[in-house]
């Protein structure tokens, strides 16, 4: 089933509204089941005349890229302020979770020069604290799966993190359980009885200190805010 419509160009009323000369341009449009809610979804990127980028404006359905510039055109740039549009199919988007922690988090320990041995020589190594899971997931409780380890972790001639290797090429990875006693003392005990992640510790002690101020904390966050 196709409908015509009429476009109007900038500036263009119609009809007997007056105005400038009518533009009009038949377009099939294609129905199906919920129309333009059927259509992929795209993210809309413009860059002003004063810009140097693209910045994200808003998404819109379309058919194709060539309706989604359109499109976007008329939602997006009514008043002729983008000189140039991107328009991206939001299934193509790669983007971070913003709740996730950066691995950015490790912490100097003691611990046997081979994982596999702990007779071995001890050495003090940074190591991240990682999540792995014991086997595939085939339903139930998702957290009976992860297992808590130390990875071990060096720093290259550039500045740069990576795993440390053994000569075989593997990671040296650390169960937690031996060194949780170690580990406890230096990160210290927290009234959140989170012991894995730096942030996850401050940011729940920040909602503990909210929901119980006390007097001498605020004010000293007030001391520290006002002179900023």
């Amino acid at each position: 089933m196709n409908i015509q419509i009429r476009k109007f160009y900038y500036g263009d009323i119609p009809d007997d509204k007056g105005g400038n000369t009518e533009n009009t341009a038949a377009l099939p449009i294609p129905l199906s089941g919920g129309g333009g809610d059927d259509w992929p979804l795209w993210e809309v990127f413009i860059r002003s005349k004063q810009g140097l980028d693209h910045k994200h404006v808003g998404s819109l359905h379309a058919a194709d890229a060539a309706m989604a510039i359109e499109n976007a055109r008329d939602v997006y740039t009514r008043r002729m302020e983008g000189v140039s549009i991107w328009v991206v199919e939001s299934k193509h988007i790669h983007a971070t979770n913003p709740d996730e922690a950066d691995l950015d988090v490790y912490i100097q320990m003691q611990v046997p020069s081979n994982p596999a041995d702990p007779q071995s020589p001890t050495v003090q190594r940074p190591l991240m604290p990682v999540l792995l899971a014991n086997q595939p997931y085939s339903g139930g409780i998702f957290f009976d799966y992860l297992q808590w380890w130390f990875m071990a972790i060096e720093k290259t001639s550039s500045g740069q993190w990576q795993p440390a290797f053994n000569a075989q090429g593997q990671p040296l990875m650390y169960e937690s359980t031996p060194l949780l006693p170690q580990y406890l003392s230096l990160v210290t005990a927290n009234f959140t009885q989170e012991i894995f992640m730096p942030d996850e510790i401050l940011a729940q002690n920040f909602v503990l200190m909210a929901n119980q101020p006390s007097l001498g904390i605020l004010n000293d966050m007030r001391q520290q805010l006002s002179a900023q």
